[in-house]
């Protein structure tokens, strides 16, 4: 595992390897938070309508139920697009 070190120790551009892991991190971190946000994404949306459902069954506001569905859908294409 010397050889290696010594190989990027010993050439003359020692920033190009240093730019390029600094990229593959900026890479990864970058996709987590994409990952991360579409999850809480889902997340919320199943709750939302989980909670809507349970509204609607117990007070039976067939209207209200669609227009809340409507209204969220309108709101997280807005968001995503």
């Amino acid at each position: 595992m010397d050889s290696p070190r010594d190989y990027k120790f010993s050439t003359n551009l020692p920033q190009q390897p240093a730019l390029q892991s600094s990229q593959v991190v900026v890479l990864a971190v970058v996709i987590v938070v994409v990952i991360v946000v579409v999850v809480v994404v889902v997340v919320v949306v199943v709750v939302v309508v989980v909670v809507v459902v349970v509204v609607v069954s117990s007070r039976k506001q067939i209207n209200k139920y669609f227009f809340i569905i409507s209204h969220s859908i309108r709101i997280f294409q807005t968001i995503i697009f």
